[in-house]
């Protein structure tokens, strides 16, 4: 179940080697031949969606993408706001494990005496029955914002987009972005942000099942973010993936909202006026935890006193009808 373990195992023979497996086939048995080559060719049917969020991937976001990955969301909400309903799903993979092998759900059509298709893993039934542990012992939290942000959206898009025709599988842009510095492209995150990147993967419930049991990671560091409460919203992406077929890249963050143009040099205003343009500007770069701050001084000048507000990017003193004095800075 580690990242891209199930496409290794495909992409690691040449298509002649593929074809002429398929050849041997057709001469020794050419109904299994043609029954197999319709269970392959509805696939690639199922598959099509993926190939064309890739061609969106490449090109400007649109509002309606923000939707494209709902089903991963709601997978990571299932587990979130009930996880130990959700290790009785996680438990029930278990049987599928020969030591390290794990033997895959057979696709529609599957009948028997067709191949079984075994990926090796790094850790085996441990890391499963680690995570039913895991889940067993854990509080349900707050489930994710159902609505995509689309700055998040477009920030995942844009990993996808980068990292899918060159095979990489890291969280640093070609252009050593980070992911945040990605998100910030797009909007304004807000506490904390992560990302998960899941390969190899195209259903929701196979992609986060993958980033649970984080197969071959000692942090878990795919689980906690998608087990971390301080994490309210997100945004995903899926496309092709040179060396793995397909990836799935996940933008979280405490919340998110439009970029703010903020104040980027040292202001002073002395003012009794709640409309006016520097006040209205400085209350605007204040970061979100002074709103008490900005409440304070829009109180004031609401009803007429005389405030002044001495702003430098990093700090704030706001001297309210002469006598309160309010001070704050922040990084």
């Amino acid at each position: 179940m580690g990242a891209g373990a199930s496409a290794a195992s495909t992409a690691s023979l040449s298509d002649e080697q593929i074809l002429g497996m398929l050849n041997q086939l057709s001469s020794a048995d050419p109904d299994r031949a043609a029954r197999l080559l319709a269970v392959a060719s509805e696939n690639v049917r199922m598959a099509a969606p993926i190939l064309e969020s890739r061609a969106r991937s490449m090109s400007p976001a649109k509002p309606a993408e923000k939707s494209a990955c709902r089903g991963v969301v709601m997978e990571m909400n299932a587990v979130r706001t009930d996880p130990k309903a959700y290790a009785d799903k996680v438990e029930a993979l278990l049987g599928r494990y020969e030591g390290l092998k794990y033997k895959q759900p057979q696709p529609p059509g599957f009948k028997e005496g067709d191949p079984v298709v075994m990926v090796v893993t790094n850790e085996g039934a441990a890391a499963v029955s680690e995570l039913v542990t895991y889940l067993r012992a854990a509080d349900p939290i707050s489930p994710l914002d159902n609505e995509q942000p689309l700055g998040l959206v477009r920030a995942a898009q844009e990993h996808v987009a980068d990292i899918g025709p060159s095979g990489e599988m890291s969280h640093d842009g070609s252009d050593k972005s980070k992911p945040a510095d990605r998100m910030s492209r797009h909007g304004e995150w807000k506490v904390t942000c992560g990302e998960n990147i899941s390969f190899g993967e195209t259903d929701a419930e196979a992609i986060v099942l993958q980033l649970l049991i984080d197969d071959g990671v000692p942090s878990r560091g795919h689980r906690t973010n998608i087990m971390n409460p301080a994490f309210r919203c997100c945004g995903a992406a899926v496309g092709v993936h040179k060396q793995y077929g397909v990836c799935c890249v996940i933008d979280y963050a405490g919340g998110y909202g439009e970029k703010i143009d903020r104040l980027t040099e040292a202001k002073v205003v002395i003012t009794t006026d709640p409309e006016n343009a520097d006040v209205i500007a400085i209350l605007r770069s204040l970061p979100d935890g002074l709103a008490a701050v900005k409440e304070k001084v829009e109180d004031a000048l609401g009803i007429g006193k005389e405030v002044k507000l001495d702003y430098n990017v990093g700090s704030i003193t706001a001297v309210i009808g002469r006598t309160q004095t309010l001070k704050a800075t922040w990084t």
